[in-house]
């Protein structure tokens, strides 16, 4: 991860995008037109309808749940939160909503 801000520190001409994963999960079309507007490629209605059934054949949950804990990886809220320092101190001064984990994954 350092190495990846490191490179966007010293290269801001070149254009990231960061997706929130509960924006892909939420609202996945919207998602997708944003991606795909922003590597210029036309968001048409066939492919925001490919998105629409993929998520309906797809449903949250479909092969059962599973909350997922930091601990089942052997972390903790706080060693994750050190490991993405860099990062996160970026999307917070982007003005990009990240809220801080806590020990449950979704």
């Amino acid at each position: 991860m350092e190495s990846h801000m490191d490179f966007r520190e010293r290269r801001p001409e070149v254009d990231f995008l960061d997706i929130d994963y509960r924006a892909l999960r939420d609202d996945s079309c919207s998602t997708v037109a944003r991606i795909l507007a922003f590597a210029g490629i036309d968001g048409n209605d066939e492919a925001i309808e490919n998105v629409r059934a993929w998520d309906a054949a797809n449903p949250k949950n479909r092969h059962g749940s599973y909350r997922y804990q930091l601990a089942d990886f052997g972390f903790s809220p706080p060693e994750v939160d050190s490991a993405f320092s860099s990062y996160l101190g970026f999307v917070q001064k982007q003005g990009i909503a990240f809220p801080r984990l806590e020990n449950e994954l979704v």
